[in-house]
């Protein structure tokens, strides 16, 4: 394939402002699009191959989407179609409880995942917890906020693992139940008002005996007097 006329033109949504030209055997950038400024790369190795690949450094969620490619030489020329994937780690998974009567509702939120992840509760022994509600949602940048709401026993733990199955990566958090504090706080409480039940006895009990004491003391002083 001969490269001395050849035009290659790697562009989004419309030809001008383009991703990347290449044209006359070399690159023009003086109508690229902004965000690509110093991050495009044509390899041009095996153009006369066929092979016109086009290099995106430092991508963002921003360059998600669809990649339209124009060539055209003096006796071909065509276009093609790239849909381009980002893979995105999120956010460490924020836990928040509320104790609502004899249950707990935790709720699990992660952000700035690409694709869509999935979400795992489970309880301290490993058990999955299946949520009463778990929805995805796309943020302005187009990845994905996943949030999920479970409800569970007032004293224990849960997990919440988020994973891109893509990466086979994930990031998890877990969280006390507010129970057992509400249990240990509880327990002190009762601890304390015990004590000072026992207290305030043994004070009645040392007064009664005192009181007793003194009449007695009191009868006594009578009967000599006399």
């Amino acid at each position: 394939m001969g490269t001395e006329n050849m035009e290659i033109c790697w562009y989004r949504s419309s030809l001008i402002p383009y991703v990347h030209l290449y044209e006359k055997q070399q690159d023009n950038y003086t109508q690229q699009m902004e965000e690509f400024i110093n991050r495009t790369e044509l390899i041009k190795d095996d153009i006369a191959r066929g092979n016109i690949s086009l290099i995106i450094r430092n991508v963002t969620a921003s360059d998600l989407g669809e990649y339209n490619c124009f060539f055209e030489t003096d006796q071909h020329h065509g276009r093609a179609k790239v849909d381009l994937s980002v893979l995105l780690m999120g956010t460490e998974p924020t836990i928040w409880t509320k104790c609502t009567g004899t249950m707990n509702m935790a709720v699990c939120e992660s952000h700035g995942w690409n694709p869509k992840p999935t979400l795992t509760w489970t309880d301290d022994l490993g058990n999955v917890i299946d949520p009463s509600m778990a929805k995805e949602l796309r943020d302005e940048d187009n990845l994905f906020t996943i949030i999920s709401i479970i409800y569970f026993p007032i004293y224990g733990n849960v997990t919440c693992s988020v994973r891109n199955e893509m990466l086979n990566q994930g990031k998890q958090s877990s969280s006390l139940s507010k129970g057992n504090d509400s249990l240990e706080h509880e327990t002190r409480h009762r601890h304390l008002v015990f004590i000072l039940l026992g207290g305030f006895i043994l004070i009645c009990i040392s007064l009664r005996g005192c009181i007793h004491w003194m009449n007695y003391r009191n009868l006594q002083t009578e009967i000599v007097s006399d």
